[in-house]
């Protein structure tokens, strides 16, 4: 896809043991690397925090696997980031990408590594960053304080042309709507035009 994921990569990333095993029966390349990955683990809090459509209850710790620079480029994961920084273990970030094999080492799937590890090398080793750099470098801001303003400035835009999209969909339903009105109108006319012809041309024919 645009981020560089192959099947391959996703089946990893889900953990699917069978899905893999039907992608490597078809000849799936196991050694393409993904574009730049980041991993970030945090210690224990009480709340779940999304990432893309995936869900990770952090009550006992959890490490967000394999996101992508467009995921981690996204307003409100930046605006968790920066919340709950303090919580951060660490954060990797591969700037060639991961395999299949590196996102199950990740993931730390026992399994799939098994598999894995005797058909592809792993990509390297990462570079290890703190928050302050990664959402420094992501912002493109000096300071946290900058990098607050800027993220609140991104959610209010988010917010904005979310709040657009929404009015721009309810106008377009109701122009759809109109128009089946209007539809159904000029329908209904046209029935009773031709029913009040059929009654002259009976009564014309009566008459003579």
């Amino acid at each position: 896809d645009d981020d560089g994921f192959t099947p391959l990569h996703l089946a990893s990333a889900a953990g699917s043991i069978e899905i893999m095993v039907e992608l490597l029966k078809h000849d799936a390349a196991v050694d393409t690397s993904s574009g730049a990955m980041y991993s970030v683990k945090f210690e224990k809090i009480d709340r779940f925090f999304s990432v893309s459509e995936l869900k990770f209850d952090l009550n006992e710790g959890c490490r967000i696997n394999a996101c992508t620079a467009t995921q981690f480029n996204r307003a409100w994961f930046l605006e968790e980031l920066l919340r709950h920084r303090e919580i951060v273990i660490e954060m990797l970030f591969w700037k060639d990408g991961l395999t299949a094999l590196d996102i199950a080492m990740l993931r730390e799937d026992e399994e799939m590594i098994r598999r894995l590890e005797p058909l592809t090398p792993s990509t390297g080793q990462p570079l290890t960053m703190s928050v302050e750099a990664f959402l420094l470098e992501r912002l493109e801001v000096t300071s946290i304080q900058e990098a607050e303003e800027e993220l609140d400035r991104r959610i209010k835009a988010e917010q904005e042309a979310y709040a657009a999209a929404r009015a721009s969909a309810r106008a377009e339903e109701e122009a759809e709507e109109e128009a089946s009105w209007s539809t159904d109108e000029g329908a209904e006319e046209e029935a009773e035009e031709e029913a009040e012809e059929e009654d002259r041309e009976e009564a014309k024919g009566e008459s003579n």
